[in-house]
């Protein structure tokens, strides 16, 4: 049985990351300083992403893993290249940070180049 501790107070507030910020403990801060909050109706979910899961009851951060698949209510991660998992989107706050690979960098600089 999960229970959202923070629900009523994050539905009040539009930058729910910051609250989410405040609350939770010094250790978890240092591991998701530089990821964002998940929010469905604005971001987008990309494979490779790292994701940071974050337990609604106690506002622990329960695994970290790069995103594989993807469902409209499921996200399955491989964790530290040894076993995957498939959680819940809803029983979870989700944070990401977007992997940034070789060919993203290589079109980025292409552009660059095309723009002298």
């Amino acid at each position: 049985m999960n229970i959202e501790i923070l629900g009523s107070l994050l539905s009040l507030y539009k930058n729910k990351q910051s609250i989410l910020y405040y609350y939770v403990s010094d250790c978890s801060k240092d591991i998701i300083k530089n990821a964002i909050l998940y929010d469905p109706s604005i971001d987008e979910l990309h494979d490779n992403d790292i994701i940071y899961v974050l337990n609604k009851s106690n506002l622990q951060i329960e695994d970290i893993g790069k995103l594989i698949n993807q469902t409209d209510d499921t996200l399955r991660l491989k964790i530290k290249y040894k076993y995957t998992i498939t959680i819940p989107k809803d029983d979870y706050y989700i944070f990401f940070e977007r992997k940034k690979s070789k060919k993203e960098q290589r079109d980025l600089f292409a552009g660059l180049l095309k723009m002298l």
